[in-house]
């Protein structure tokens, strides 16, 4: 419900003030953000009232927050189609979902954790390639936000798995989702399926008939999203005995593993001998 007359008014008077100030103004008149819109585009992006909005968002208590849900906080920001809003409304909402997780598979999955990811990647694109455009935003969020892009990932691969009827491989990766750091679908010819467990790449592909190969990430490799691959790549190329080399960074062959029959146990006892953690990432 949009403010009217009075209230309006006074929501636009507020802006004028320090953040203190209107923090408590929210808080004590429930004055939520519907009120915003009241108050021109331009009074916004002059002076110390677009200043104050920003610091209202990064800063504001989480009672004041509360008046609105995260689908009408950013709502209400595509009205003014400001950057910096959308990075600091990013940085609080990617943050307040995260929450205690620490590590991609324990975000919520909602339709919440889509809808966020779907509007920040909309309005910042994406975080290596635009860079500037997450110059405002927290580490910590950035990061909520790569565990999102990975979960989503895993979930392609284990519906790719699913899809094609391979109930083995379904249920294997299953069981490791909480080891995976980091994850890439890739749509080749064949769907290319990458998961970083501990200190190696692992390649397992969509069709079955195909090995999976196990490659050693390099130091400097940020994550899979950095590799920025090209959209045509067969197959075939992710399956190197040498040098894997992909978007500039060379990953050194490890092993090759088939699906036989009892193949699960060949796979662990591998992983656990052959890929330590990586204390550091």
């Amino acid at each position: 419900m949009w403010l009217r007359g009075k209230a309006a008014r006074s929501m636009t008077e507020a802006l004028n003030y320090p953040a203190e100030v209107i923090r408590r103004h929210c808080e004590t008149e429930r004055v939520p953000l519907h009120g915003l819109p009241e108050v021109s585009r331009l009074s916004l992006a002059r002076g110390p009232g677009h200043r104050t909005l920003l610091s209202m968002i990064r800063q504001g208590s989480a009672t004041w927050w509360r008046l609105m849900t995260p689908h009408e906080v950013r709502e209400w920001s595509e009205g003014h189609g400001m950057l910096d809003v959308h990075a600091v409304i990013a940085d609080r909402l990617l943050r307040e979902f995260g929450g205690k997780a620490t590590g991609p598979m324990q975000l919520p999955n909602t339709p919440e954790r889509t809808q966020l990811r779907a509007w920040v990647h909309a309005n910042l694109g994406d975080p290596i390639l635009r860079k500037n455009r997450w110059a405002e935003v927290s580490a910590e969020a950035q990061r909520i936000y790569q565990w999102m892009v990975v979960a989503e990932a895993i979930g392609k691969i284990l519906e790719e798995f699913q899809k094609r009827s391979d109930q083995d491989r379904f249920a294997y990766w299953s069981r490791k989702v909480d080891q995976m750091d980091d994850a890439l679908y890739y749509d080749a010819d064949v769907a290319v399926c990458m998961m970083v467990i501990g200190s190696a790449l692992v390649i397992e592909f969509g069709r079955t008939g195909n090995a999976c190969y196990f490659y050693g990430l390099p130091d400097d490799m940020t994550s899979l999203a950095s590799l920025n691959l090209p959209d045509k790549m067969g197959a075939s190329e992710f399956k190197q005995r040498g040098l894997l080399v992909l978007g500039g960074k060379q990953l050194s062959f490890i092993k090759k593993l088939s699906h036989h029959r009892g193949w699960q146990g060949d796979f662990d006892e591998f992983m656990g001998l052959a890929v330590p953690s990586r204390l550091t990432r």
